[in-house]
């Protein structure tokens, strides 16, 4: 899937339940109850229980393009969305991306991402940050990677903070490494990423789990093809996506494990960009919105 279902259900289900529970009110009318103090505690302990069975910091879509096309573009190295999918990147100039996501229709699972890049001939550096969660959970992420070009190959090497909050529980920051490599060969591409190599946690309820994700993309004229395998949950699942791109307007679809299906568009005006993408999963629809700037051509 593009990211964990399940541990996104507990969030939205607890979110809901919430406001139902609320400490007794006094009042001069009505007898005085005993204020209900075991709420904040269960709440606190159904959330830490949540993200260390579940995990937190799955992965999230990857921007407008990635997701209409079931982020399957872990080779697609010349598209600054390919950065939270591959740190291997190879694109020149500035580029500058903003995107915003709601998963699963519910307004207060909402995810913000801003990156930037800063490329050469020969090498670039990006740098992203990421927010996801409402006030009673926060997950923040700021990456800086550096890439470069050796012949057909390109290396990438991410070192992340990974900021997690839960209220009335506190704060944890932990720090990782990912790397990844793409191989180019005329119109075919294949990537390979690893996530969080230094994983912090030697358990398997980890909050930063070392995840593997590899792929494949095809350019063609006005086809382009991306397929991607990665691991979830100690298993693989495969992703497929298509785009059609003619002057200016691109249509994307996709495909993957777990019943997922996805679609979208994107439109390209001067050095402006704007993707749109949605993904459908049983436990709702998730939608992205991104705006890319091309600053600075080569």
């Amino acid at each position: 899937m593009v990211f964990s279902v399940d541990f996104l259900v507990w969030i939205r289900y607890l979110v809901s339940v919430r406001p139902r529970i609320k400490t007794a009110r006094y009042s001069p009318f009505h007898t005085p109850r005993p204020e209900n103090r075991m709420f904040p505690k269960t709440f606190v302990c159904l959330f830490v229980s949540a993200a260390l069975c579940f995990g937190a910091f799955e992965p999230m879509p990857a921007g407008g393009r990635s997701l209409a096309m079931a982020s399957s573009l872990c080779a697609l190295d010349q598209e600054i969305q390919t950065l939270l999918l591959n740190p291997a990147i190879r694109l020149e100039g500035i580029q500058a991306a903003f995107s915003h996501a709601q998963l699963l229709n519910c307004p207060d699972l909402a995810c913000f991402q801003a990156l930037i890049v800063v490329g050469g001939r020969a090498a670039r550096a990006a740098i992203h940050a990421s927010r996801f969660g409402p006030e009673l959970y926060q997950e923040t992420i700021i990456g800086l990677t550096g890439s470069f070009d050796w012949k057909m190959l390109t290396l990438g090497l991410r070192y992340k903070l990974c900021r997690l909050f839960i209220e009335s529980y506190g704060q944890q920051v932990n720090h990782a490494w990912d790397c990844g490599i793409t191989l180019h060969w005329r119109h075919f591409h294949a990537g390979l990423a690893v996530d969080n190599l230094n994983n912090p946690h030697a358990s398997s309820r980890s909050l930063l789990k070392t995840r593997i994700r590899m792929g494949i993309g095809i350019r063609t004229g006005s086809l382009t093809l991306g397929l991607s395998l990665h691991q979830e949950n100690a298993a693989f699942e495969w992703n497929g996506g298509l785009e059609w791109h003619k002057r200016g307007l691109a249509l994307r679809c996709g495909a993957g494990s777990g019943k997922l299906f996805s679609a979208g568009f994107g439109v390209t005006a001067g050095r402006f960009r704007l993707d749109y993408g949605f993904a459908c999963l049983i436990p709702g629809t998730t939608h992205q919105l991104t705006c890319t700037l091309t600053l600075t051509e080569p």
